[in-house]
This record gives structure tokens, sequence and C-alpha cells, in this order.
């Protein structure tokens, strides 16, 4: 009983990390490739068949290693045809404000 709660545990931390992701390509777009920018440098590419996030959308790039503070993430479609212009851009929320009056009471 033990071991299968700590496996229930485990895949449900597996999906508790923050990702960027964007909807789902078109099939008919014929898409090769899509590429994520932090602050306008390449981060990720990712490549079919795509990695399908539980709420339905594509994972490009997993948030967790990214130091926290305000950042800025595109992404283009790459297929035969050339790149897309740059998508409209995510600003990732910044950390939680410290907590204020910190004291001992009474």
């Amino acid at each position: 009983m033990k071991s299968i709660i700590l496996v229930l545990l485990f895949v449900t931390a597996a999906y508790a990390e923050p990702f960027l992701v964007c909807d789902v390509p078109p099939v008919d777009q014929q898409i090769l490739r899509l590429d994520s920018y932090q602050d306008g440098v390449l981060i990720n590419s990712v490549t079919p068949p795509w990695v399908i996030h539980p709420n339905g959308s594509v994972v490009l790039f997993d948030l967790v290693g990214v130091t926290p503070g305000q950042y800025s993430f595109t992404a283009t479609a790459i297929n035969a045809w050339g790149a897309s212009s740059l998508s409209n851009p995510f600003v990732s929320p910044t950390s939680a404000a410290p907590p204020l009056n910190i004291n001992m009471s009474p």
C-alpha cells in the first residue's frame, strides 16, 4: 500500500512543474519545428510528435530550471516554406513579494 501511494505522489509531481506551452498547430500547416525564445534568445526547439501537456497544449519548454524573475517568452513555427513571425509575448509572473511587518506578537 505504501508503494502505491508513493507512486501516485510521484506521478502527480511530474506534472506539477511549470511549462511553456502553446496550442497544437493545425495539421494543414505541416509544422516541422516550434522554436521558443526567452528574452529574444533561442532556448528550445521541439519537433513532431509533439509532447502534449495534460491540458491539451504542446509543451515547448520546462520552466523548472529558470531562475525566478520576469521574462518575455515568444515562439515561432517553422514549416517547409520558412518561419512564422514571433508570437505575441508571454511575460512570466514575478515571484511573490516578501511578507511585510514580520515581528513577534505579545
